[in-house]
């Protein structure tokens, strides 16, 4: 029993040494030598390995002595060594995807900016609500402007006047341009919509600041970041 345990030392600290792969010729010289399953079992576990385990490799073994356990573990460790890639394959894959989704989230989604002319838009002091798809954004006071980013689809948008809607058919990555204006309606000031072309909307409202903090109704979507 000592001499095997010494004999086991040698091999190991050899192995290690060198870091050779094992084989199958190792693995029979092993075997010849009397070490025991367990111990060949642990070194097939510890150690790197390039055994020959078609049908031609696996007789010579059992042929050699080798016990099934031996080349039980034999197999196992060559169908390991073979899985690690597509396993590490696997993980890279949902985390490239990931990565994709996120650089491509800010295009995903449309761009619209509501603004309103610091001239004949109205009386200066009202400040009439915007509504999208029903909810309310903001309110949007003379010469000022914020914008919304829509995933695509048809949105609607009003303000006070109730009949004056704007159906925005958003695309990913493009920009729109509502313009808002102050009108009586039976003698009251009122909020009316209009879509602009991106041409005109754009040149409009670049000239223009973010409406006040304050004016803002939902945070979660309203944006007031600068006009480049």
């Amino acid at each position: 029993m000592l001499l095997k345990i010494v004999i086991l030392c040698l091999v190991g600290a050899a192995l290690a040494l060198a870091q050779t792969a094992l084989t199958n010729d190792s693995i029979m010289k092993m075997v010849t030598a009397g070490l025991s399953d367990d111990v060949v079992v642990s070194a097939i576990k510890a150690q790197p390995a390039q055994y020959s385990t078609d049908p031609d490799g696996l007789i010579a073994l059992k042929t050699a002595g080798v016990s099934d356990t031996v080349i039980k573990a034999m197999v196992d460790r060559m169908a390991a060594s073979a899985a690690t890639p597509a396993q590490v394959d696997a993980t890279a894959a949902p985390a490239a995807a990931t990565g994709a989704a996120t650089n491509a989230a800010p295009d995903a989604r449309g761009v619209v900016y509501v603004y309103r002319n610091r001239f004949l838009s109205g009386p200066a002091p009202n400040s009439p609500s915007v509504f999208c798809d029903g909810g309310e954004l903001a309110r949007i006071q003379n010469g000022r402007y914020f914008s919304i980013r829509l995933d695509p689809g048809k949105h609607s948008f009003k303000s006070t006047d109730e009949k004056s809607i704007v159906d925005v058919d958003v695309k990913a990555g493009q920009s729109y341009y509502i313009r808002g204006e102050v009108v009586p309606v039976k003698l009251k000031p009122r909020g009316k919509l209009v879509q602009m072309s991106p041409e005109q909307g754009g040149s409009e409202a670049r000239v223009l600041k973010p409406i006040d903090s304050s004016m803002v109704k939902n945070s979660d979507l309203v944006l007031l970041d600068p006009l480049k």
